[in-house]
């Protein structure tokens, strides 16, 4: 029965719920529904003033960061953090996931990407061979 409904529905469903989490809730509840919103809910975060590329990356999250890049993620987007900005280069150089540090570069991330607000910024290859040369 649930499935006869219009995905104009569902659509309009997700896009009233206040939470990322009300809508992976949602998606979770068939396939059909899965299909229907997991793009949705990706852009959705993009467009978030916390995107969740950047803890992907901090935290090797390989799959949910390709699906990030093929839905178009800005791979030089900031991140506001205690201490200044960061880039998903930044996060998966600094924790020394070479991998996602590759897929990223294959992408086009700046490499040079700093801190906008001109505070001090090691860049981000220099974060990654320093976290290659300690582990």
């Amino acid at each position: 029965m649930l499935n006869a409904l219009p995905y104009e529905i569902f659509l309009l469903i997700a896009n009233s719920l206040p939470m990322h989490r009300d809508v992976s809730a949602l998606m979770r509840t068939n396939h059909a529904l899965y299909d229907l919103l997991i793009e949705y809910l990706y852009k959705r975060n993009m467009r978030s003033k916390y995107p969740a590329l950047f803890w992907c990356c901090q935290n090797g999250l390989l799959t949910p960061v390709k699906r990030f890049l093929s839905f178009k993620a800005d791979v030089n987007s900031n991140r506001h953090l205690f201490n200044g900005e960061a880039t998903p280069l930044m996060g998966a150089a600094l924790e020394g996931y070479v991998g996602l540090t590759r897929l990223l570069l294959e992408h086009g991330v700046e490499v040079d990407h700093c801190n906008p607000d001109g505070g001090p910024c090691d860049p981000p290859l220099t974060l990654a061979a320093s976290e290659l040369n300690d582990g």
